[in-house]
């Protein structure tokens, strides 16, 4: 296989994918459940825009969440005044929490299957996206045989620091569980105000 083949492909041209219109309340949560272990939550209610806050503190787990209240949510997380290596593990922290469930049914099919590799389940992005978030569009490409860059397009808070770091540590930690480390990083020339790429690669 060719380096820079498609793996996933967008599905769209990059400047027609429709937006992300809601998320599942389940990423907030977890976001919630950081903030509330590192005792920030004081210095969060203080950033966060009023208008929103009946709406997050009264959040439902399973529920599917307007994306202006998860703009709000990230640009809350964002000036609260963590350090991108604290993001990074906030993100790792989202991520374990929702392995038992969206992505933890994946690999439990991928277990069943016999094919449990990192390309299995970066093929299969698409699906924990869908239960994720509603709306937007994401694309796997391959660099080398331990190597992909992922996209994520149409979503409107991937110009939030918190948020692109955030991601860094779910990308981590949820491919770490067939793998034995993982490396991800930015790569902000791909990156607009509604895209987030990154370079992964594992060992």
């Amino acid at each position: 296989m060719s380096p820079d083949s498609v793996v996933v492909a967008l599905g769209h041209e990059p400047h027609a994918v429709p937006p992300v219109t809601h998320v599942r309340g389940t990423l907030l949560a977890g976001s919630l459940r950081a903030l509330n272990e590192s005792h920030m939550k004081e210095r969060y209610d203080q950033v966060l825009d009023p208008a929103y806050h009946h709406a997050i503190m009264n959040l439902v787990v399973a529920s599917w969440v307007p994306v202006d209240v998860a703009v709000a949510h990230y640009r809350a997380m964002d000036a609260v005044g963590y350090t991108p290596e604290q993001q990074i593990d906030n993100g790792r922290l989202v991520a374990q929490r929702i392995q038992n469930t969206y992505v933890g049914t994946i690999i439990r099919g991928l277990k069943a299957s016999g094919t449990v590799t990192v390309w299995a389940l970066l093929e299969r992005f698409p699906i924990a996206w869908g239960r994720l978030l509603d709306g937007g569009a994401s694309a796997v490409y391959r660099l080398g045989p331990k190597e992909a860059r992922v996209e994520c397009h149409g979503v409107p808070f991937a110009d939030i620091a918190y948020f692109r770091a955030g991601w860094e540590g779910m990308f981590e930690s949820t491919i770490e569980l067939v793998t034995r480390k993982v490396y991800t990083r930015q790569l902000p020339a791909l990156q607009s105000r509604s895209v987030v790429a990154y370079r992964i690669s594992w060992v």
